[in-house]
């Protein structure tokens, strides 16, 4: 008797359960839809929630960098593990390779090589421009300095440019693979990465907060005007190639 108790109550909470998560899927799901289809509505929230996080963050990014703990041995390998995920050295040439090698994913892969070329050309020249100093832990400072036209990498700060890319590389994967098996679950795979990476960016103190968010809103437009640019460009030089 107890037995049949048990199981009729276990039946009941798993089909709560499973009601549940139905629920909460069907409801990520419709936002996603109604963001996907008001393009323009997506862009302006997306464009004003970065420049008043930004403008925000600004005002954190010092007594967030004090409050970061000094890493272990194992633990700094870790992140620089994740940081090193988003190196542009290591995503330009990785799909760079793919786009030749691989026809099949050519078109694809040629649109992200030229997104993680365009983006870090841009934080690159950014970064000297800007000239914004980079957290030192070490040392206690009472403002964030800037020094443009710096070509010191101490001076190299903002944006990040391990953020740009990882983002940017993160937003075309889930645009051009959107139609594909399990594409709803594989897109927070994709910016958890991201997110990871820019993290790591934090822990290692090599940017502000600011400097990861400023990264991350170039990689994802400069990703948004590679969709429109770069399919006439590789429709050019590779298809007619064969």
């Amino acid at each position: 008797m107890k037995s049949l108790l048990y199981s009729n109550i276990l039946t009941k909470n798993q089909i709560l359960l499973s009601k549940t998560k139905h629920s909460c899927i069907t409801f990520l799901w419709k936002i996603k839809n109604f963001f996907h289809q008001n393009g323009k509505l997506r862009t302006s929230i997306f464009l004003l929630l970065s420049i008043f996080s930004l403008s925000i963050c600004f005002y954190i990014d010092l007594p967030l960098q004090r409050r970061l703990p000094f890493l272990s041995y194992k633990s700094r390998m870790l992140w620089n593990l994740f940081s090193f995920l988003g190196s542009p050295t290591l995503h330009g040439i990785g799909w760079l390779i793919g786009a030749i090698t691989i026809k099949r994913e050519r078109k694809q892969f040629g649109i992200i090589t030229g997104m993680v070329w365009i983006t870090s050309l841009l934080s690159g020249a950014g970064k000297i421009v800007i000239g914004r100093a980079r957290p030192n832990p070490l040392f206690i400072v009472s403002e964030v300095k800037f020094f443009p036209l710096h070509f010191s990498d101490h001076f190299h700060s903002f944006p990040s440019q391990h953020a740009a890319v990882a983002f940017g590389v993160a937003y075309l994967l889930n645009i051009l693979y959107h139609s594909c098996f399990l594409s709803f679950l594989m897109q927070f795979l994709w910016y958890g990465v991201a997110f990871l990476i820019a993290i790591s960016r934090l822990f290692l103190h090599r940017h502000y907060l600011t400097d990861v968010m400023g990264g991350a809103f170039l990689g994802i437009i400069v990703a948004k005007l590679s969709c429109v640019i770069f399919p006439i460009l590789i429709q050019k030089i590779f298809i007619k190639e064969q």
